[in-house]
């Protein structure tokens, strides 16, 4: 039985339904109680056909008044989404594309002729993550989840799929050996630290990461301009943020400015 309800990060109305023990999720995409109402009654038939043994994908796309999805092989739909991405993402994350989307690929044997994009399931996609897992932290495995949610995504808002498959896989959790304490360096690191540092660069990285809290671009980019001598301050716009800060100078970070 599937049930509609509302999440609060959103303004539309879901379905929430269960099939095998599992708990699926879906956007009616309304945010009208009686439409999502109607499409939660549309969702109760076909799933009334499908325990019946007579849900056809002719069937459902009558029931559903939608248009055939176009077929389009696997293999051509990752070309597609990483050509896109040349133009809008950063060079260093187009490369781990490159490299999760050659594995994927690989795994699934997939050709210029098989498989299609639509017939890919979460249990394959949660196969091949299982084997990345085998000799890669759950960091890095959560990283190729990432991807290849982003991937199907796009194809979904294409109206290549009907469902993004990644939505049915769980992310993975570090094991005991993973979980590295953080904790931050003793005064006398940070004294040993500065020591060895190779060169004034990084020794005014190093006091102005001790003394202002900036981030490494931050420092890097940091302007003449931005320091005032008069009232020994530091006055600039963080790049990350885009917040406005007005930083007083320590004297050790003053001295290696001068």
């Amino acid at each position: 039985m599937a049930w509609l309800y509302r999440q609060d990060n959103s303004q539309y109305w879901w379905i929430g339904y269960r099939i095998n023990g599992r708990q699926y999720l879906r956007s009616t995409r309304e945010t009208d109680r009686a439409e999502a109402e109607k499409l939660l009654a549309q969702f109760g038939t076909i799933q009334e056909a499908n325990r019946a043994g007579r849900l056809t994908e002719e069937f459902y796309l009558a029931l559903t008044q939608q248009q055939q999805i176009r077929r389009i092989v696997l293999k051509a739909a990752v070309d597609e989404w990483l050509t896109e991405c040349k133009g809008s993402t950063a060079a260093g994350t187009l490369r781990r594309y490159r490299e999760i989307a050659k594995a994927f690929l690989s795994f699934l044997k997939a050709g210029d002729g098989r498989p299609f994009l639509n017939d890919i399931t979460a249990e394959e996609i949660r196969s091949f993550l299982v084997t990345v897992r085998a000799d890669r932290a759950a960091k890095t495995v959560n990283l190729y989840r990432g991807a290849l949610y982003t991937f199907f995504s796009r194809a979904l808002q294409n109206g290549l799929l009907k469902a993004n498959p990644v939505m049915a896989v769980k992310r993975f959790k570090a094991g005991p050996a993973e979980k590295l304490e953080r904790r931050p360096y003793t005064l006398e690191e940070v004294a040993l630290i500065y020591d060895k540092a190779p060169d004034d660069f990084w020794r005014y990285m190093i006091l102005g990461g001790f003394y202002t809290g900036l981030r490494l671009g931050d420092l890097i980019c940091l302007s003449w301009g931005a320091v005032d001598w008069d009232h020994d301050q530091i006055h600039l716009t963080a790049i990350k943020t885009g917040r406005v800060l007005h930083i007083p100078l320590a004297k050790p970070l003053l001295s290696r400015l001068s």
